[in-house]
């Protein structure tokens, strides 16, 4: 479906119609999740429907740092960044900057946090954007994927954009191999184990007041069962999602999990279990966290 155009007739007889073009609005798959939870795997897993383009996480500082995207081009030669990278940015960082600081904690014991006008009206902005330079690339677009798991974006976009625009998979992963990769990148095991549950309670009270429909992924059947779990997502978007890749170039990333970013980037060779994670536990540690799982 292309963009749509409106007609507009002026007062005067003499003036012929003029035509403004405005770009669809694209719904979001908002991704959820701890991190090291495997949501950068999941949202290229959506990239096997054509129609489905990633982005990666939104809430990144892209401004920061200039990387190349995972399309294989570096940003000021990639399809969708080039001369759009400083207009992104530029849009971004305003968007973000306010809700940014908040604690996650603070959605335990606020019913709501709502932005300000000024922010929402900023990210509107921003998603508007995003949206046009998506669907002038790609017009049948049918979803946007955001992998950036926070809650506190996901509380902005949900109150700035209608429900029906806000696709949440809240991705779950076995408790025992999202501690050891917190730990495999330096953190102390006591530290990783609070930040998952406390992060854990988090989402599923902000899920439980907000009432927003969402379905809860499960990183572990990617390996055992993906095509029932491509399945599950497939009936909650309303489009078959392929369960092999088609090696389509409909992603555009430029965070996140790196090495996940370098698989897809290239030849994509499947699904690799992920079991690197058990020699770093300790058998107390393991016996904690199956206890928690």
């Amino acid at each position: 479906m292309g963009p749509e155009c409106f007609v507009f007739m002026l007062k005067e007889p003499s003036v012929q119609p003029q035509e403004k073009e405005v770009h669809r609005q694209v719904p979001l798959i908002y991704i959820l999740g701890n991190s090291h939870s495997g949501s950068t795997l999941l949202s290229f897993l959506l990239t096997f429907h054509a129609d489905i383009i990633n982005l990666g996480e939104l809430k990144s500082k892209t401004w920061l740092k200039v990387r190349t995207s995972s399309c294989g081009h570096p940003v000021n030669t990639c399809p969708f960044y080039g001369a759009f990278f400083s207009t992104f940015n530029a849009l971004k960082e305003p968007a973000m900057q306010s809700i940014r600081s908040i604690n996650p904690i603070q959605f335990l014991f606020q019913k709501k946090i709502k932005p300000s006008k000024v922010t929402t009206d900023n990210l509107q902005t921003f998603y508007q954007s995003v949206c046009g330079r998506v669907t002038d690339l790609y017009p049948d677009t049918q979803y946007i994927a955001d992998s950036s798991k926070r809650i506190w974006l996901l509380n902005a976009w949900i109150q700035t954009l209608p429900p029906e625009m806000v696709k949440i998979i809240w991705l779950r992963r076995q408790t025992k191999a999202n501690g050891a990769s917190f730990i495999k990148r330096g953190s102390p095991f006591l530290k990783s184990l609070l930040t998952i549950i406390v992060n854990n309670l988090i989402k599923k009270h902000f899920l439980g007041t907000t009432h927003h429909h969402y379905l809860e992924g499960n990183y572990d059947r990617f390996y055992d069962a993906y095509p029932d779990e491509a399945q599950r997502i497939s009936t909650f978007l309303g489009l078959e999602l392929p369960v092999t890749n088609d090696l389509n170039r409909n992603h555009h990333v430029i965070a996140g999990n790196a090495k996940t970013r370098q698989a897809f980037a290239n030849q994509f060779t499947g699904l690799h279990k992920d079991d690197q994670w058990q020699p770093i536990l300790s058998g107390t540690q393991k016996k904690i966290l199956s206890w928690l799982s």
